[in-house]
């Protein structure tokens, strides 16, 4: 025998049932490679297994802040979803716009009470849609933001000077959601700057 005092193994192994030493064997698959200088905290206990759930997923190479592709495609969703409102209220504005001239409410419409300022608001209407045409038209974000910034700046003017005085009428009060669709629509937009 020799004065050497047994020190256990560093390394996954296990003993060899035929021979009375340790021999090294592969370590399983999933289980915690550990080495001496690691953290004691962290070393494996003997006939311990990382197991690993069918929910988990590697880290990616960018290392633990990285997204995983589950949390990238969800904000992917959630960008198109938001997208798909700022569409929807920037459509929906002139729409609301031309209803609002067109109610006739006392024998008259806004078409026949002020209609340099409806062809004005119209407008308007009109360039505030500037994002969604902006790339077919090759313009940048941050002009078709300004166009939208413009459109939506004349729309709330005219709704100041002609819709405030009777906004209690149901012209008023289409005319007020769709200034109010254009603001929605200039948030939203891309180019925004701050």
């Amino acid at each position: 025998m020799t004065d050497e005092q047994w020190q256990p193994p560093t390394e996954p192994w296990s003993p060899d049932e035929t021979q009375t030493q340790w021999v090294r064997s592969e370590p399983a698959r999933g289980s915690v490679a550990w080495s001496p200088d690691a953290d004691e905290s962290a070393a494996p206990q003997w006939g311990d297994r990382q197991q690993t759930s069918p929910r988990t997923r590697p880290t990616p190479e960018g290392g633990a802040n990285a997204p995983s592709p589950v949390v990238e495609s969800e904000r992917g969703g959630a960008v198109r979803s938001l997208a798909g409102v700022r569409q929807a209220a920037q459509v929906a504005c002139p729409l609301l716009l031309l209803a609002g001239l067109s109610f006739d409410e006392l024998d008259t419409d806004g078409w026949h009470t002020a209609t340099a300022w409806a062809l004005f608001a119209v407008v308007c209407a009109i360039l505030q849609l500037a994002p969604l045409a902006g790339r077919r038209v090759r313009l940048s974000d941050e002009s078709s933001w300004f166009l939208c910034a413009v459109g939506t700046a004349g729309l709330v003017a005219y709704w100041v000077i002609i819709v405030l005085p009777g906004a209690s009428t149901n012209a008023g009060f289409v005319q007020t959601l769709a200034v109010g669709l254009a603001g929605v629509g200039l948030w939203m937009s891309p180019g925004r700057r701050g």
